[in-house]
């Protein structure tokens, strides 16, 4: 609870790549962890690309 309101008062959380866990993003105020947009997308696009095999 403390947590959120230390980054509402601050306007909004501050996300910077996470270096413990690959593909995700860290708040440096209150340590909440989200995944990196890019990855999503990513993987995302991945799944639906036609030209690749799958055996």
């Amino acid at each position: 609870m403390f947590e959120t309101l230390r980054c509402q008062l601050k306007g909004g959380h501050l996300f910077v790549d996470s270096r413990s866990h690959p593909g995700m993003q860290t708040c440096v105020r209150c340590r909440m962890r989200k995944p990196f947009e890019g990855a999503v997308a990513t993987a995302a696009g991945a799944e639906d690309d036609p030209g690749k095999r799958r055996d």
